[in-house]
C-alpha cells in the first residue's frame, strides 16, 4: 500500500505538469480540425488556387514575364539544363538545400520549350505561392471559421505589396511562401488524411528549401509533448527527417552570414520600417510617410501592432494564443533574417528604399495573421449585423489601398527580353558546334543562363 501511495504522489505532479502541457498546447495550435464533406471544402480552396495564381502573375508586368530573375537564371535553371535530371536537386546554394526551386527547374526546363522558360517559371512560382495562401485558408479553418477573416488573409497574402518587388514570379523566392505554409501547419492542428497529406509535402519543401525553418523547432518540440493522438504526430516527423535531410546536405558548406552586425537603433528602425509600417502603408506609402513624419510613423506603426496584440491575447483565447504566437514568429524571423545578412542600408536614416525586400514577405504576412484575429475577436464579442464587421471591412479596404498603386510594381527588368536573347543565341550558334556554350542575359545584370547550342536547337 505504501508503494501504492508513493506511485500516485509522483503521478499527480505529472499529470498537473501534462495538463498545463495540454492548456498551452490548446492555445498555441487551437482546436483539432473536424470532419467535414470534401465538397464543401476543396472546391473553395481549388478556386481561391486559380484566382490567386491569376492574380500573382498578372501582377508581374507583360515584358517582365519575358525576363529570367537572378538566381532563377543562373543557378536554378542552368543547374536544371547542365546535370542529369536530378544531378542538381541535393547540390545546396547560399547554405540552403534550396528542394523546391530545384524541383520547380527540373520540371519545367524538361518539359516547357526555352523559347517560353521566363513565363513558365513566373507561373510555377506564383502557383506555389497562391498554394500556400489557399492552404492557409484552409487550415485556419477550426481557429477561425468565419469565412471572411480567412478571405483577408488571403487576399493580404497575394497582394503583399513589397512581394511584388523581387519574390512575386521567382522560384528562388518561393520558400518564403513555404515558410509561412510551415508557420500555418505547425500552428494548427490537421486531422483528415487529405490535410495531413498536403502538410506533410508542403512541410517538406520548406524545411528542405530554406534552413530558417530550424526556427520551427520549439513549436514542433512542444507539439510532440502535448500529443493527444497518433495523427498529431505525422507532422513533427515529417519536419525531423526533412530537418535531417536539409542539415545532412548542407553540411558540406557554409550559410551565407554577412560580416557586419546590427546596433540596436538600427535594428528597431529597420524592423519599424520593413515590418509594422509596412503591413500598414505598403511599398511606397512606407517610403513616403517615413520621409515625411520620420521616427513618429515607425513608433505609431509599432503600437498600432502592440494594441491590437494585446486585445487579441486578452479577449481572444486560442485566437489569442494564434495573435500571440503570429506577432512573436514576425519579429523572431525578421530579427534572424536581419542578423544573418545585416546591411546598413536596412536602416532607413541609411536608406529608406527597399533593397532586400524578400525579407520582409514573412514577417509582414504573420503581422496580417496577427490582425485578422485580433479583428475576429473583435467580431465574436459584438452583437448586431453591421458593428462585429466594421473592424474587418476596414482593414480589407486599407490592404486593397495599399495594394492598388504597387500593384505591378518589380525589378525585374532587362535591357534585353529573354525572347530577344534566345534569337541572338540561336543565330551566334548557327555555325558553331553543338557543345558550344552561349549566355542568356537575365535579371539584374550579371546574372545570367548557360546553355549548350545542341540545347537551343533541340529546344
Amino acid at each position: 500500500m505504501a508503494d501504492n501511495l508513493a506511485s500516485s504522489a509522483r503521478g499527480v505532479p505529472r499529470a498537473r505538469w501534462r495538463r498545463r502541457l495540454v492548456a498551452i498546447a490548446d492555445w498555441l495550435y487551437g482546436p483539432d480540425e473536424q470532419p467535414t464533406r470534401w465538397w464543401r471544402v476543396y472546391p473553395g480552396f481549388v478556386a481561391l488556387l486559380g484566382a490567386g495564381t491569376l492574380v500573382m502573375f498578372f501582377r508581374i508586368p507583360g515584358p517582365a514575364r519575358n525576363v529570367l530573375w537572378a538566381e532563377d537564371a543562373s543557378i536554378f535553371t542552368t543547374g536544371a539544363l547542365q546535370n542529369h535530371p536530378f544531378g542538381s536537386f541535393f547540390v545546396p546554394y547560399a547554405g540552403y538545400m534550396q528542394a523546391f526551386p530545384r524541383l520547380a527547374a527540373l520540371a519545367v526546363v524538361h518539359v516547357v520549350p526555352l523559347t517560353y522558360l521566363p513565363q513558365a517559371l513566373a507561373l510555377v512560382a506564383c502557383a506555389i505561392a497562391a498554394f500556400v495562401a489557399a492552404l492557409i485558408v484552409l487550415l485556419l479553418r477550426p481557429r477561425m471559421p468565419a469565412l471572411l477573416p480567412r478571405l483577408a488573409i488571403w487576399l493580404g497574402i497575394v497582394t503583399l505589396p513589397i512581394a511584388g518587388i523581387e519574390v512575386n514570379g521567382s522560384i528562388a523566392n518561393s520558400h518564403w511562401y513555404l515558410m509561412l505554409a510551415l508557420f500555418a501547419i505547425v500552428v494548427t492542428r490537421q486531422h483528415s488524411a487529405t490535410m495531413i497529406a498536403l502538410s506533410g509535402v508542403t512541410v517538406s519543401l520548406a524545411v528542405m528549401s530554406d534552413t530558417l525553418a530550424a526556427l520551427a523547432l520549439p513549436l514542433i518540440l512542444l507539439r510532440f509533448l502535448a500529443l493527444e493522438n497518433r495523427r498529431q504526430l505525422w507532422i513533427p516527423l515529417v519536419y525531423v527527417g526533412s530537418l535531417v535531410v536539409q542539415l545532412a546536405v548542407t553540411s558540406t558548406t557554409h550559410l551565407a552570414i554577412a560580416d557586419g552586425r546590427p546596433v540596436l537603433a538600427p535594428f528597431l528602425r529597420a524592423m519599424g520600417f520593413r515590418v509594422f509600417l509596412a503591413t500598414l502603408a505598403g511599398e511606397s506609402h512606407t517610403i513616403t510617410f517615413y520621409q515625411r513624419f520620420g521616427l513618429i510613423t515607425l513608433i505609431g506603426a509599432t503600437v498600432v501592432a502592440i494594441v491590437a496584440l494585446v486585445w487579441a491575447v486578452s479577449r481572444g483565447g486560442q485566437l489569442g494564443g494564434l495573435a500571440a504566437i503570429s506577432f512573436l514568429g514576425a519579429v523572431v524571423f525578421f530579427s534572424v533574417a536581419a542578423w544573418i545578412r545585416w546591411l546598413p542600408q536596412y536602416d532607413p536614416n541609411v536608406n529608406d528604399g527597399w533593397g532586400s525586400s524578400r525579407y520582409s514577405v514573412v514577417p509582414i504576412s504573420l503581422l496580417i495573421l496577427m490582425y485578422c484575429a485580433a479583428i475576429e475577436t473583435w467580431r465574436q464579442r459584438r452583437n448586431g449585423r453591421i458593428l462585429p464587421y466594421i473592424p474587418l471591412v476596414a482593414f480589407v479596404a486599407l490592404l486593397a489601398a495599399i495594394a492598388i498603386p504597387d500593384f505591378t510594381a518589380t525589378a525585374r527588368n532587362a535591357p534585353q527580353t529573354w525572347t530577344s536573347e534566345i534569337t541572338h543565341a540561336r543565330h551566334v550558334c548557327a555555325n558553331l558546334s553543338q557543345s558550344h556554350e552561349v549566355d542568356l542575359a537575365a535579371a539584374p545584370s550579371g546574372w545570367k543562363v548557360t546553355v549548350s547550342c545542341g540545347q537551343l536547337e533541340g529546344k
